[in-house]
């Protein structure tokens, strides 16, 4: 994943001199997890294998949750499979009340509103089904 997203992020735009551009972000986060992943690699004991069928339930439906999110982000915009996402992980992962979860995730999603919309003028990927828009 991190090797895509440092070729994805070759082909933005760089910035200005002593600014940086779009392709700075996505080549820092990637580069970080380059790194962190072959650190992984090299701390783990050599004589462990690693299989398919070792993952457990509650790993199986962490990545098809995730995989859902990152599909639901192009289908129903960025604020609603953020909030549906944060729901399902939240509950999957925490022994908390389903209302304190619920108080987390719209304060959360809200935070994020506030501060990528107004603050930073930022827009998030949009619903593709139009009557999900919020404007």
């Amino acid at each position: 994943m991190s090797i895509a997203l440092l070729i994805r992020a070759r082909g933005l735009p760089t910035g200005e001199t002593g600014a940086p551009g779009s392709s700075f972000f996505p080549f820092l986060v990637g580069s970080s997890l380059l790194m962190l992943s072959l650190y992984k690699i090299y701390a783990s004991e050599s004589n462990v294998e690693w299989n398919v069928g070792d993952l457990s339930y509650n790993n199986t439906i962490a990545i098809g949750l995730l995989l859902s999110y990152l599909g639901g982000i192009y289908v129903l915009g960025f604020y609603l499979s953020t909030m549906i996402f944060l729901v399902f992980s939240i509950e999957l992962g925490s022994g908390n009340t389903t209302q304190r979860n619920l108080i987390i995730v719209v304060i959360t999603t809200s935070s994020i509103f506030f501060l990528f919309e107004l603050l930073l003028g930022v827009s998030l990927p949009r619903p593709a089904v139009e009557f999900l828009s919020l404007g």
